[in-house]
C-alpha cells in the first residue's frame, strides 16, 4: 500500500502545483490587465482615514494601489462600468485573492490545510475569476462601442472576446482605450 501511494503522489503533486500555479497567474494578469487598463493622463483622489486627499497618478496607481482597489474602483470608473462589487463575480474574486495570498504570504511550512481546497470541485470556479473579470469589463465597455487593445488575446471564441484573427477589422470600427504600449503606438 505504501509503495502504491509512493507511486501515485506525483499526481497529487502536480494537482496542487498547478492549481497554485493558475491562482497566482491569474492574479498576476488580472493585475497586469488593470494596470494596461489605466490611462497615461489617469489620477486617482481618495481621502484617507485622517481626511487627508490623496493623489495618484498612474505611476502611483501601479505601485501602491491594491488590486481590489483598482477593480474596484479605478477601472469601473476608467471603463464606466457597473458597481463590479455588486456582482457574484465579486465575492468569488476575493476568494481567488485569499487563496492567492495563502500561497504568497505563507506562514508556516507545517500549515498545509489549505491544501485540502485545491481537491474541492469549486475550485474551478475560483480558477476562471481572472478571466471573467476581463469578460465583465470587456462586456460593460463593448455596449459602449469601445474597446482596448489587449482584449483580443483573451479568449478565442470569436462570438467573445475579439481574437487576434478579427482585431484588425474590431479595432477599426471602435474607439480604442487602455494603454498597450504605455501609450506609444508602435
Amino acid at each position: 500500500m505504501k509503495e502504491k501511494v509512493y507511486e501515485h503522489s506525483h499526481i497529487i503533486y502536480n494537482h496542487i502545483a498547478l492549481i497554485q500555479q493558475t491562482i497566482v497567474f491569474g492574479y498576476t494578469a488580472l493585475e497586469t490587465f488593470a494596470n494596461l487598463s489605466i490611462p497615461d493622463n489617469f489620477v486617482y483622489s481618495i481621502v484617507n482615514n485622517k481626511k487627508i486627499t490623496e493623489v495618484y497618478n498612474k505611476d502611483n496607481i501601479e505601485r501602491w494601489i491594491s488590486l481590489n482597489d483598482k477593480l474596484s474602483n479605478i477601472l469601473v470608473e476608467v471603463y464606466k462600468t457597473d458597481n463590479i462589487t455588486k456582482k457574484q463575480l465579486w465575492s468569488e474574486f476575493l476568494q481567488l485573492e485569499r487563496y492567492r495570498h495563502e500561497i504568497i504570504h505563507q506562514k508556516s511550512v507545517e500549515h498545509v490545510s489549505f491544501y485540502r481546497k485545491y481537491f474541492k470541485n469549486n475550485i474551478y470556479k475560483f480558477l476562471s475569476v481572472p478571466e471573467n473579470i476581463i469578460k465583465f469589463f470587456y462586456e460593460q465597455v463593448e455596449r459602449q462601442g469601445k474597446t482596448n487593445r489587449i482584449w483580443s488575446w483573451v479568449n478565442t471564441d470569436v462570438k467573445s472576446i475579439p481574437t487576434k484573427y478579427v482585431a484588425m477589422e474590431f479595432f477599426s470600427q471602435t474607439k480604442v482605450i487602455g494603454n498597450l504600449y504605455e501609450g506609444k503606438m508602435k
